[in-house]
């Protein structure tokens, strides 16, 4: 309550921000030729920003600011923003920034979070595989569960629509966490397919639980169980004339230009990934009913019998 009036501020400048704790985002858009009006907008906000703050006895971390340009390859060479003078500090701008733990890189590739998450998790492996001999299979279960899978979950909404290329390395440290936790980590039982070790332990792979994370979300939006700025996003499908699938509860799929950009975000995927799920799923009648079913269903996708 004490900093609501700062969003307030910022809204005056027309600028988009989310508020987390002590950590603020803000961004906007624009296009090459109007550039350095929106940057000019982004130091004035800052600079009230940053008087707001000393009115309030409050400081703004400069040395914690970053800035990350976001767009394809072409635009940000047309844009040519180096550097941005926030508060009375030039700060350059950056090829990747972290937000909630999550590493941001220019082209959203997600390259960098995926790199970083797979070494995190080999590291855990390592420390898991000299200490697995002195704890039975249930605990080293739930050991795994909270180190490993927990890791490959945290905020993996934002992975989906990447190619195969990049999923496979984070799919990877998956089925070794499995193999460790079957304990079948030596030559001789290299052969038994990850597939059934992912059944056996009942493990979703990894594209899997980004489309149930995904479609969890829009559950939520559906159900007025989501964040205001989430359910404004997803549209229901109005058809042009009365039809038997106008009652199958579907999202309006809108149309995009950038397959890198558009095609994956929560607008686009939400509604694709959504409008798939089987009737009886849409339907559940609370979450845990929701998520129990859409479970049964990725598994018959994913890892059928």
């Amino acid at each position: 309550m004490y900093t609501m009036p700062l969003g307030k501020l910022i809204s005056s400048f027309d600028m988009q921000y989310h508020m987390y704790a002590d950590d603020t985002q803000l961004y906007t858009s624009c296009t090459p030729s109007n550039h350095s009006d929106t940057i000019e907008i982004i130091t004035d906000c800052c600079s009230s920003i940053k008087s707001w703050m000393q009115q309030h006895k409050l400081k703004l971390n400069d040395d914690k600011t970053e800035i990350l340009t976001c767009g394809t390859e072409s635009k940000l060479k047309n844009t040519n923003i180096h550097t941005l003078e926030i508060a009375g500090n030039e700060i350059t701008c950056a090829q990747t920034a972290k937000n909630l733990g999550v590493v941001l890189d220019s082209s959203l590739s997600m390259e960098q979070q995926i790199n970083s998450t797979v070494k995190t998790i080999n590291f855990e492996l390592r420390g898991l595989s000299k200490m697995k001999k002195y704890l039975p299979q249930s605990s080293l279960l739930t050991v795994v569960a909270t180190l490993i899978l927990s890791r490959l979950d945290y905020c993996n909404s934002l992975l989906v629509g990447l190619p195969d290329v990049r999923i496979n390395k984070l799919q990877r440290v998956q089925n070794r966490a499995a193999r460790l936790v079957l304990g079948f980590l030596s030559y001789g039982t290299s052969l038994i397919s990850s597939t059934s070790l992912l059944k056996t332990l009942h493990w979703l792979p990894v594209r899997a639980r980004i489309e149930f994370k995904v479609a969890v979300m829009c559950y939520n939006t559906q159900n007025s169980l989501a964040p205001l700025y989430l359910q404004e996003l997803l549209l229901p499908h109005t058809p042009c004339r009365q039809l038997r699938s106008s009652e199958s509860l579907t999202l309006k799929v809108p149309r995009t230009n950038l397959k890198r950009f558009g095609d994956r975000s929560f607008s686009k995927t939400g509604p694709v990934i959504w409008n798939s799920l089987p009737l009886s799923v849409r339907l559940a009648g609370s979450v845990a009913v929701f998520k129990k079913r859409l479970k049964t269903y990725l598994f018959s996708k994913y890892l059928p019998l």
